[in-house]
This record gives C-alpha cells, sequence and structure tokens, in this order.
C-alpha cells in the first residue's frame, strides 16, 4: 500500500483575528492585512482543494478495471524525438509511467510499435502490469525484466478508441479490451521455482495521463468487483496531468533523498541532501526553493507522510546551516525555502518539534527565527549581506518595539547621486542585480510568517513599496512592449513577487498585472527561432536554453491577463510549444492553472514587432518555427547599462536553417578576460567601430580598445530609472524609426550616444537603417537592405571606421578563402560580395558602399596552434600587419561545439576616405545551400542628400543619406521610372506628388517626391511612402 495519511488541511492559525478579518496593518503603503489562513502566500486554500478535486488521488481496488477512450497521435514534427541523449529510443508514457518502485498499471507508447505505413495508418501502444522492484517477493521478475502481463494493442491512428483493462489479484486474471474487439486475456507470470502466481495488485496506482501532442483522453473510469465506479472523469485535462507528473517526479526525486534513502527516516542527519547548502560552490538558490515547493505541494495533494516527512527533515537541513553561508545569494534562496515550508506545510511545521537540528520547539517557530535571522545576520566586517540588497548599506533593526525593518527608509525615487549619495539605496539595483530576487525572497517569507509574526510588518510593506516605485516602475517602461535589455537568456522576469502580493494580502480587488507581465510572453514568441530544442537570438549574456519555468510563467500571465488579441496566443504558446517540451518544474503551471482557456495561433498578428526601450526588433519571415524560417533581429536599446547587457546598439544577427551572422563570443562566465574585452564588447557584434587609440576603455582594469561603444561621458554601469530614462546620463536614442508593412519591415536606430562624443558626433553620429523585405518579389527569400551613416567629432576624421559582419565559418569574400586562421587583406573589386554559409543555407552581403572600402578578414584557429576566433587589435588601421591579441575563453573546445551561435571569423568593411562622414549600404540576401549568386543589386544615381537602390532590377529604395528625415528625394533610373518603390525618411503625415521627368537624350528618367497639398501619396507616421509598380 502507498503510505498515504489524509491530506493537510488549510490550517486557520490560533491567532485573534482584527476587525478586518486580518492581522495588524501590513503598512502605510495602502497594503490590506494578510490572510490569517495558511496556505496564502502564492497557493490558497482554494487554489489547493481546485487541484485536489482535479488530481485524482484514489487508490485501485484489487479487482476491478480502467476505461478511458483515446484519440491516439503518430509523433508531431514540431514534437522532440522520442530517443534519449544517447540515440536510444524513449517510450512516451499514455497512462501512468514505467516505475520499478510501485505495483502499478502503465499504458505507454512505444515508436517501433507505430505502423504509417499500415492501411488504415496504426499507432502501437504497450500495456504492462509492473512490480516494485525493491520487494524482495519480486526478485524473480527484476532479473528477468518480466511484467505480472504484458501485451500490445494496434490503434487507428487519428481515432477515438476506448481501452479496457480490467485485472482480478485474486484470480491472477487480467484482459485488454479495444472497442467492441474480442477481449485479450494476459497470462498472468507464474514464478520458476514453485509455479505460483505472482501475488500483485496495483496499489501503488497513479491516475495520471499525458501522451503526445495533440492526444486527448476522455471517459476515464474505474470501477471495481461490484461494478461500482469508483473513479469518473469526463476528461481529462492534459496541460494539468503534464504540469503534476513534472511536479510529483520532482518532489519523488526529493523525497528518495531526503526519506527513501534516510538510514533513520526521522534523522535528517541520517539523509543525503538533493541541493548542496554550504561551501563553495552552494546550489542555485532557485534549486534550494524548488526543494520545498515541490516537496510541500506534493504533500498537500496526495497526503502522503513520506513528502511530509521529507519536508521536514529538509526544514531541519536548512535550520543548520549558518545564516551568513553562502553570501546573500544562497540566504536568498535559504529564506525562500523556509517561508514555503512554513506556510505551505503550516499543519506539519507548528505540530512537530525540530528532529536533528540542535534545537528545540517546533519547526514553526524556529523557521520564523532563522528567516529573521538571516535576513538581519551581518558579517564581521559589519555589513548585512541579505539585509543591505534591501536596505541599502545601513542597519537593520529588529526588535518588539521597533519591528522588523531598515535602520531609515531608503530612498526609492529620485536618488541622485550627486546629492543623496550618503543616503541608503538600492535604486542602481532596480533595473538589474541580484536584488530583485532577493527582496521577491524575503517579501514571500515575511509573508508566510506575518500572522503570527506582526513584527515583520513594517519590511513587508517595504518589500511591496520597493516593487511599486522601483522594480516594477522600471520595467514598466523598459518592458512597456515586451522584452527585456538583457535579451532572452537573462531576460525572464520572473511575477513570483506579482504572486506573493496579490495572494497573501486580503484584497478586496486584487492590484492589477502590470503590463510588462501580460507582454513578456511576446518575446519569445516572436524571437524563436526553432522550438525542439529552444534557439532564440543570442543578445545580452547567454545560456543553453530551454522552455523552463520562467517561460511558462510568461506565457501564463499573458493568456490570464492579456488583451483579448494577444491572451489566445500566449495559452497556444504554452499548450503547443513549452509544456509539452519541458522537463522538469511544473509548479507554476499549477499554481497558474485555469481550464478551459482559449488558444489561437498567433497568424494574426503582425510578423514583426518593436519591443519598445529595449531595443530589439524582430522581424520573421513567417509564424513557422521551423529552421527554413528567416528571422532577423535588430538592436538599438535606448540606454545603456553593463549588468548582462552587451556593447551591441545598432547591432543585428540573422538566421536561416542555421546562425549566418551571429553574435559572437561565448559566456563563459560573468566578468572573466573573454567576457570584458570581446564578447560583451561592440568587436563581437554585427555593428560598427570608430578606432581612437587614445581612448581608454576601464572597468575595474584597463580593458582591449577595440574601437566601439562604452560606458563614456559619465555613464555609470548600474543606472537608476531616472539615469536611462530620456535624458538621463544612460539614455541612447535607440529605436526612433519602426513600421510594419505588409511585406516589409523598416526602422531606424541611432546609437551615437553609445559612443563616446569625443569621437562621434551627436546627436546622429551613427544611424542605421534597416529595411527587411519579407516577400521581395525579384527573390525567393527574405532581403535585407542595411544604409549606415556615420559622423565622427570634428578633428577625427582620419579615425578607422568599419562595419563588422560575424560568422560562424569562414566566409568567402569576393571568392577569397583561406582556409587557415589568419588576418587576411581582401581585394574589394568592383562590388565586394561576401558569403556566409552554414547548415545548409547561405547569406550574400552585396557591399554597395563605401564605394572603395577595405575589406579585412579575421578568424579561425586550429588546435594547439593559432586562434583568432576572438582576436582584438591593439593597432587596426593596417589589415594584415596590426597587432592582435586573442581573448580565449576558459572553457574547452567540446563545450564551445556545443553552441551553435559561437562566431570564429568576422569581415570588417572599412572606409577609406578619411573624411568626418561616412556611409556603408548592404544588401543582404538569404537562400539554400546550392544558390551560388545573389539577386542584381546597384546603387542610382540620385540628388544631394539621397541615397538609392536598385534590386532585382524591379524595386528601387531611399533612404536619406543623412539623419532621419528630409523634405524631399530625388533620382534618376533607367525607362520611365515605373518601378515599385519604397521610399523612407521623408516628413511624416505629409502629402507627396510623384514627378517623372525623362531626361533629354538619354534612357534615364528623373523621379521625385516633393511636398504638395495636391499629391497623391502620404506619407505614414515614420515617413514612409510606398510607390506600387506602374
Amino acid at each position: 500500500m502507498s503510505d498515504v495519511d489524509t491530506p493537510a488541511e488549510a490550517v486557520t492559525d490560533v491567532v485573534t483575528p482584527f476587525a478586518d478579518g486580518g492581522t495588524t496593518d501590513a503598512g502605510t503603503v495602502g497594503l490590506p492585512p494578510v490572510h490569517i489562513t495558511h496556505p496564502h502566500v502564492m497557493l490558497t486554500p482554494e487554489r489547493l482543494a481546485q487541484l485536489r478535486n482535479s488530481i485524482p488521488r484514489r487508490t485501485f481496488p484489487t479487482r476491478g478495471s480502467l476505461q478511458f477512450t483515446v484519440t491516439p497521435r503518430f509523433l508531431s514534427p514540431q514534437s522532440p524525438p522520442e530517443i534519449d541523449t544517447t540515440g536510444q529510443p524513449v517510450a512516451v508514457q499514455l497512462f501512468d509511467s514505467y516505475a520499478t518502485d510501485r505495483n502499478s498499471i502503465f499504458v505507454r507508447h512505444v515508436s517501433s510499435y507505430d505502423k504509417p505505413s499500415a492501411s488504415p495508418p496504426t499507432v502501437g501502444l504497450q500495456i504492462g502490469f509492473q512490480v516494485d522492484q525493491r520487494l524482495p517477493q519480486y526478485a524473480e521478475l527484476k532479473a528477468l525484466g518480466k511484467y505480472v502481463a504484458v501485451t500490445s494493442v494496434d490503434l487507428p491512428v487519428n481515432v477515438p478508441a476506448t481501452l479496457r483493462i480490467s485485472w482480478d489479484a485474486v484470480a491472477h486474471t487480467a484482459s485488454v479490451q479495444v472497442d467492441s474487439r474480442p477481449v485479450i486475456n494476459l497470462s498472468w507470470y507464474r514464478l520458476s521455482s514453485t509455479g505460483a502466481f505472482v501475488e500483485w495488485w496495483p496499489d501503488g496506482q497513479r491516475l495520471e495521463f499525458r501522451g503526445r501532442d495533440g492526444e486527448q483522453v476522455t471517459g476515464v473510469q474505474v470501477t471495481d468487483a461490484a461494478l461500482n465506479t469508483t473513479v469518473s472523469y469526463p476528461a481529462i485535462d492534459a496541460n494539468l496531468h503534464r504540469a503534476w507528473f513534472m511536479l510529483r517526479s520532482s518532489a519523488d526525486s526529493y523525497a528518495k533523498r531526503l526519506y527513501d534513502q534516510c538510514t533513520v527516516k526521522t534523522d535528517p542527519n541520517t539523509c543525503p541532501s538533493p541541493v548542496v547548502l554550504t561551501g563553495t560552490e552552494p546550489s542555485h538558490p532557485s534549486h534550494v526553493q524548488d526543494v520545498a515547493e515541490a516537496l510541500s505541494l506534493a504533500h498537500l495533494i496526495t497526503g502522503e507522510a513520506r513528502f511530509r516527512d521529507a519536508g521536514l527533515n529538509y526544514a531541519s537541513k536548512l535550520l543548520q546551516v549558518p545564516y551568513l553561508e553562502g553570501g546573500e545569494y544562497s540566504m536568498r534562496g535559504r529564506v525562500a525555502a523556509m517561508g514555503v515550508l512554513y506556510d505551505w506545510m503550516y499543519g506539519a511545521m507548528s505540530t512537530n518539534d525540530v528532529r536533528g537540528a540542535g534545537l528545540t520547539g517546533r519547526y514553526t517557530q524556529n523557521l520564523a527565527a532563522a528567516i529573521i535571522g538571516t535576513i538581519t545576520a551581518k558579517g564581521t566586517d559589519g555589513l548585512y549581506p541579505l539585509g543591505e540588497t534591501f536596505c541599502g548599506r545601513q542597519p537593520i533593526l529588529s526588535g518588539v518595539t521597533t519591528g522588523l525593518k531598515c535602520q531609515e527608509a531608503p530612498i526609492m525615487e529620485g536618488w541622485d547621486p550627486a546629492v543623496h549619495g550618503s543616503k541608503p539605496t538600492i535604486a542602481p539595483f532596480y533595473l538589474s542585480g541580484h536584488h530583485r530576487g532577493n527582496v521577491t525572497a524575503i517579501a514571500l517569507a515575511l509573508a508566510a510568517i506575518a500572522p503570527e509574526h506582526s513584527q515583520v510588518q513594517p519590511m513587508l510593506s517595504m518589500a511591496y513599496e520597493h516593487f511599486e516605485k522601483g522594480f516594477n516602475r522600471v520595467r514598466e517602461w523598459v518592458g512597456s512592449e515586451g522584452g527585456h535589455q538583457m535579451g532572452w537568456y537573462y531576460g525572464a522576469s520572473n511575477s513570483e513577487a506579482s504572486e506573493v502580493f496579490r495572494t497573501a494580502f486580503k484584497w478586496a480587488t486584487p492590484p492589477p498585472v502590470p503590463t510588462f507581465a501580460q507582454r513578456q510572453f511576446l518575446f519569445w514568441l516572436y524571437g524563436m527561432r526553432t522550438n525542439a530544442p529552444a534557439s532564440f537570438p543570442k543578445a545580452g549574456d547567454t545560456f543553453a536554453g530551454e522552455w523552463d519555468e520562467t517561460l511558462a510563467v510568461a506565457a501564463l500571465y499573458g493568456s490570464h491577463h492579456g488583451s483579448t488579441a494577444t491572451a489566445p496566443v500566449a495559452q497556444w504558446l504554452y499548450e503547443d510549444h513549452i509544456l509539452p517540451r519541458r522537463s522538469g518544474g511544473g509548479l507554476w503551471d499549477l499554481l497558474l492553472w485555469r481550464p478551459g482557456r482559449p488558444r489561437q495561433s498567433p497568424d494574426a498578428l503582425p510578423l514583426s514587432r518593436s519591443f519598445g526601450p529595449t531595443g530589439h526588433v524582430v522581424m520573421r519571415e513567417s509564424w513557422r518555427f521551423a529552421p527554413t524560417t528567416t528571422l532577423l533581429e535588430f538592436h538599438s536599446a535606448a540606454f545603456t547599462s553593463s549588468n548582462h547587457q552587451h556593447l551591441d546598439q545598432n547591432s543585428l544577427s540573422l538566421f536561416y536553417r542555421a546562425p549566418l551572422l551571429v553574435d559572437s563570443g561565448y559566456y563563459d562566465s560573468y566578468g572573466s578576460g573573454h567576457w570584458h574585452n570581446y564578447y560583451t564588447r561592440s568587436v563581437a557584434h554585427n555593428t560598427l567601430t570608430v578606432f581612437d587609440p587614445t581612448e581608454r576603455f576601464y572597468m575595474g582594469a584597463d580593458r582591449a580598445n577595440d574601437g566601439g561603444q562604452w560606458y563614456a561621458d559619465g555613464k555609470v554601469h548600474y543606472p537608476t530609472y531616472e539615469q536611462i530614462r530620456p535624458s538621463g546620463v544612460n539614455s541612447l536614442a535607440g529605436i526612433v524609426r519602426y513600421e510594419h508593412g505588409a511585406d516589409f519591415t523598416f526602422s531606424v536606430g541611432d546609437a551615437s550616444r553609445a559612443y563616446a562624443k569625443a569621437k562621434l558626433a551627436q546627436p546622429s553620429g551613427f544611424l542605421r537603417h534597416v529595411l527587411f523585405l519579407r516577400q521581395p518579389g525579384f527573390w525567393s527569400k527574405p532581403v535585407t537592405v542595411v544604409y549606415d551613416s556615420v559622423q565622427v567629432a570634428a578633428g577625427k576624421q582620419g579615425l578607422r571606421k568599419s562595419v563588422l559582419w560575424h560568422s560562424v565559418n569562414e566566409p568567402r569574400v569576393n571568392g577569397h578563402l583561406a582556409n587557415v586562421p589568419g588576418v587576411f587583406a581582401v581585394s574589394p573589386g568592383v562590388t565586394p560580395v561576401t558569403e556566409v554559409r552554414n547548415g545548409g543555407a547561405v547569406a550574400f552581403l552585396q557591399t554597395l558602399l563605401p564605394a572603395a572600402p577595405g575589406l579585412c578578414k579575421i578568424g579561425g584557429f586550429t588546435p594547439n596552434g593559432p586562434d583568432y576566433r576572438f582576436a582584438v587589435s591593439s593597432n587596426p588601421q593596417d589589415c594584415g600587419t596590426a597587432s592582435f591579441s586573442n581573448f580565449a575563453t576558459t572553457k574547452s573546445e567540446a563545450t564551445l561545439a556545443q553552441d551553435p551561435d559561437v562566431g570564429a571569423w568576422r569581415v570588417e568593411v572599412v572606409d577609406t576616405q578619411g573624411k568626418e562622414t561616412a556611409q556603408f549600404l548592404h544588401v543582404i540576401s538569404v537562400a539554400d545551400e546550392g544558390v551560388t549568386a545573389p539577386p542584381p543589386a546597384r546603387r542610382l544615381t540620385a540628388d544631394a542628400g539621397t541615397e538609392a537602390v536598385l534590386l532585382g532590377n524591379s524595386l528601387v529604395v531611399v533612404f536619406p543619406q543623412r539623419g532621419l528625415q528630409q523634405s524631399s528625394h530625388g533620382l534618376r533610373i533607367e525607362g520611365l521610372g515605373r518601378n515599385r518603390m519604397i521610399v523612407t525618411g521623408l516628413l511624416p503625415n505629409t502629402l507627396y506628388a510623384l514627378n517623372v521627368q525623362l531626361i533629354i537624350n538619354t534612357s534615364l528618367s528623373q523621379v521625385t517626391l516633393t511636398p504638395s497639398t495636391t499629391g497623391t501619396y502620404r506619407s505614414s507616421a515614420q515617413g514612409v511612402v510606398l510607390v506600387p509598380a506602374r
């Protein structure tokens, strides 16, 4: 039998409620009282009851049957392959799972059983009666790999079929029936030594369903020998069951160490720990918290004493850790974990004395003391490691009369280092840093213990204030359109704090969900290059991506709180891409579970989006999340900071079948030599460098002079909200034009302020115009036109101005392939063409400007030999003879090989005119591997101030030569000037007249667009005029 006790119900604490139904007022910022029932932090009694009622927990009878109807599917092309990391087949569970530690029945897909060529095509299922291999009576079955009974069935694909699985542990019989087909009687295993039937019944059965993508299970019934229905579910919520399986699996793995493997079940000192709580390499704080959450919720839902006792043992282990152990990051994880155990397992924690930790009294008493003690812990240096990330640098008070609070209120708004430098604050860390996570953990833990410990109310109130006036205020502006300045990997803002405050307090109406949280999922929707594995543009510091719980929360928040246009898309993203491909977690899927949410594919959404101040503009070819979809990401943020945000303004990356134009380098570790001198720097990105040999790049030490962007002119590494806003010291212009058309996207970034004003003109020192032609007509795949206008500071005309293009493989430049590492000067020829090939695709880069560029190709490496992949020159004025330093990563070549975006080569396109201004014009066309030449592209003669290019002999694209806009454009073209035209850089919302005049004695026509009150073409709000072919 399973070790089950009565599920712990929501416990009302023995305190005297105040008149409003709560404890003391939570603070001075409009907070209502804290709920006095447990659980109340993130998990409410109402949600717990809903989960219990929706997740079957009843045991199976000794004699009975299970019946359900399933619509079987083949493996979806979008699903992960049914193989493990070694390439061996992996069965997909439909009902329960293949478990060797309990007696149970399972039904699973075995891909080799599928018969797609049969008539009709069929899906093969295996049905097995499994034994608990830990028990001695099943030793023979374990040794031989046998089941009590087993069979397989073939079901027509996409056709509902009803399975009836019956067993009789007394008569030792079992059978399977599909619809009205003949019953399949199974052979019950007999022991070879005695010939006796194995004694077995499904006492460890779990009524859990998953299956392949798109499979539906309905009509679930369990009946006993008397044909009484003991379980009945008209339909199974696949999302709920998948999430519960993940959570339960995590809880099982933790309980295995904290209970099953304990020498003495009630002595935590005899149990191995699932996390590292001490030492130089402690576990990530989120993992420390995960253990508490999984064990607690599993106990609350199932009532199993095993999870309860594992939770008690885990609490003991946490209580044994010195408060200061591991510094603020580790302290955060322990505080949050103790808060969860206190609140979610209050029934057990408040009725059991601490065991094995050298402490006396109830767990609740000791956990509360440890939470407060960790927050207020002071080191030998007189500093408060965790507390200072909440209060700033100042003492923290904790007493009966003072309560738990900062000695003085930290400044949250308007902090100016010149004026308030001596005043405590954490304002510079509202944008980024550990502070958000630390304050969240403190809020969670204090909200958990607040009903019984009213002295924590001042600090709990201040935690709410930190979010309202700090963290959320910053994020509401930065993420107003979704997205994050750190990119797709560090940029997932966890919504845990919102749930803490929305659930813990007795609101008449819960506060609205912040806009950034409603829209955050759009960043991952638009940025998804492929879905299996999850792949996104490598902006900012990056690591191996996966569909983790943070992305699940983003999608669920979007589904629950987003607009009517985007909420169904968020649910679609969650159901079709995130949940089916997750291998762990499940907690937030359960906490945020809402059945029956509407879902809709993103087909009705625009295929590009500008993500506001974050500066990311993502342009897609289609809504297919497959390698054959082209994705262009352009980046020009409205501010700069150093934490996980790179010096990469006005950069772009391109993906088709594989990374073609890449953000180069590898995130080996924060603050490494590679990180400081290459990975985060402009030289590693597809943007502009302007080399000034006198410029100094200092960050703790002198760093490489890459000629790129920097924190110059008073910029700070950790700016406040006021410092990143327009006119703030860290503000940049960012995306200054953006327009999405039916078959194109146009955007302009101004990165002038990202460079030192001593070398680049302010403003308009570096404008990059990007036109993404999704369906160009003259080419089968997207074509991108990139026009850069550059102006250096007065007197700096001699500085080397270069546009960089990074690739994984060596690019062929005007036919040149070196096949060895090094630095190579390449002859530009008439119109330089760079070919970048990778993964069965090619990107052609045609350099139309400068007219006579310098071309320098750098890169490659040989094992134990020359390495130029991450090279920076100390004197790049002369390609080939310059002095290069290669800032290698700290990781092995095998590790680097696992990241498909690590660049190894770059081409530097250099303006050789030595003037104050320079222009760069590139046409980038993607195609499949076999294509050998790009589409025709050439500059047209144009009036002063106009830059025009003819693409594919059919489309004319026009840019302003300098600045953002001008009143008119003029150009010359062969024939009658009836080409389709996309004209940018005009006055916004203005009527224009198109005039075409033949030029006498030539085959050319003069085409002009000028403002006219009688004109027939109106420019858009972004100054774009579309002229159709005539």
